[in-house]
């Protein structure tokens, strides 16, 4: 059952706290005066709040199920789905492809405003009422994972997981030594108060594949130790500047996190079983 904590934000003020007794301890200890102690004081406090403060503005309360933990871009809603019958395709499965992703735990959609072309005005023409509304576009996040796989723990789930996008739309599908070609690896959660973490990332641009508007795929993979974790995110090419979607993107894929290496409890593949519990444990970062 998906369940939403404060947990993260209680963890993160008791570290705060630490560092704040330890400037109070180290100020008493060099007798150091009221105005160094505030200074201090100011400069560990000061930068984790505005990095809270800009996350909580940009990105939905924390999602989490089983080890994963997750935020998405404010503007998405979860999509609820109870099990599928046997017969039935999961109702979080994108309808704009023609293939399911493997090992979906969770999805959501919004509706993004875009921008459309303008065109000049022919002389003499009289001049146009603004639109009364910005037209948008439904769009969509998927968290994929290897552990929520049928009957595997999903070898090479980054090229299945592409590949399985890329065959939904009818295109060409990757080599291993494609993918690796097309992926771009970089650190994410770099600086203070932040998990640093490596990220794959991989991106697709594509023609009208939801109500007739050109949309960006872009694929972000998290590996740890044997979980690996897909980030699916589908958004116009051209959303409004006021959605804020390349930083809020960015965001989310900072906030993955896999809390342990504890098996997942009931975890249920996008139209099958439950994947089958593996041992280990051991804290994720």
């Amino acid at each position: 059952m998906v369940k939403r904590s404060h947990q993260r934000d209680a963890k993160s003020f008791m570290r705060i706290t630490s560092v704040v007794t330890g400037l109070v301890c180290a100020t008493l200890l060099t007798g150091c005066g009221s105005g160094t102690y505030e200074s201090r004081m100011q400069q560990a406090t000061i930068p984790y709040f505005k990095y809270r403060n800009e996350v909580d503005a940009n990105l939905s309360a924390e999602w989490a199920r089983d080890t994963l933990r997750f935020r998405v871009p404010k503007q998405f809603q979860e999509v609820l789905g109870g099990k599928p019958k046997d017969d039935e395709r999961d109702p979080r499965q994108p309808e704009f492809l023609d293939a399911d992703l493997p090992g979906l735990v969770a999805a959501w959609t919004a509706q993004i405003g875009i921008d459309t072309p303008v065109e000049p005005r022919q002389p003499g023409e009289e001049p146009r009422a603004a639109p009364l509304q910005r037209p948008t576009v439904q769009s969509y996040v998927y968290l994929l994972w290897n552990r929520a796989v049928k009957g595997s723990q999903g070898e090479n789930f980054d090229l299945v997981v592409v590949n399985r996008i890329l065959g939904g739309l009818g295109q060409s599908r990757f080599t291993s030594e494609g993918l690796a070609s097309a992926t771009n690896s970089k650190l994410v959660g770099v600086g203070d108060f932040k998990v640093e973490k490596r990220i794959s990332q991989v991106g697709f641009r594509t023609e009208e594949i939801v109500d007739g508007v050109p949309m960006d795929i872009i694929v972000a993979f998290y590996q740890q130790r044997s979980d690996q974790v897909a980030m699916v995110y589908v958004v116009p090419q051209t959303a409004n500047f006021s959605e804020s979607i390349p930083k809020r993107i960015d965001l989310s894929i900072e906030s993955l996190r896999v809390e342990s290496m504890a098996a997942p409890v009931g975890v249920t593949p996008a139209g099958g079983e439950p994947a089958a519990p593996e041992g280990g444990g051991g804290p994720a970062f």
